[in-house]
């Protein structure tokens, strides 16, 4: 009796497992450039939100104090719908400064990255070009 328990209790995991899909990734997941080519940002899952780090750099030698490669310049970032990434923090290593931000995929497959201080109506966007 224990036997068969244990076996169909085997079977329900073994089954369920199987039957369960990988999550898919969200449009903005993977590399993008940032305006011209010469660095590229990645953004990845991170725990349960998402984060993007900077992952190259053409000329290291002109990357800006706290911008070099390895950097984190997204963080906190959820998913609000298919397109868009909310509710986190943009860094701009030109000022030391952290700003609250979205980022949304556009119709165009340009990743549109918006920062703000205060409303998102005061903000700055760039469009940035996803990187093969």
């Amino acid at each position: 009796m224990r036997t068969r328990i244990s076996y169909s209790l085997f079977l329900l995991g073994s089954t369920v497992l199987l039957s369960m899909k990988p999550a898919a990734k969200h449009i903005t997941e993977g590399n993008w450039y940032p305006g011209v080519q010469t660095s590229k940002i990645t953004i990845a899952p991170c725990g349960n939100k998402y984060c993007g780090t900077i992952t190259w750099i053409k000329d290291p030698s002109k990357a800006i104090k706290n911008g070099e490669v390895g950097a984190v310049i997204f963080k906190d970032f959820s998913i609000v719908d298919k397109q868009t990434l909310e509710g986190g923090k943009i860094y701009d290593p030109r000022n030391n400064k952290w700003y609250s931000g979205r980022l949304k995929v556009g119709s165009d497959g340009k990743l549109e990255v918006r920062g703000w201080v205060g409303m998102p109506t005061f903000g700055k966007s760039m469009h940035w070009t996803r990187a093969n």
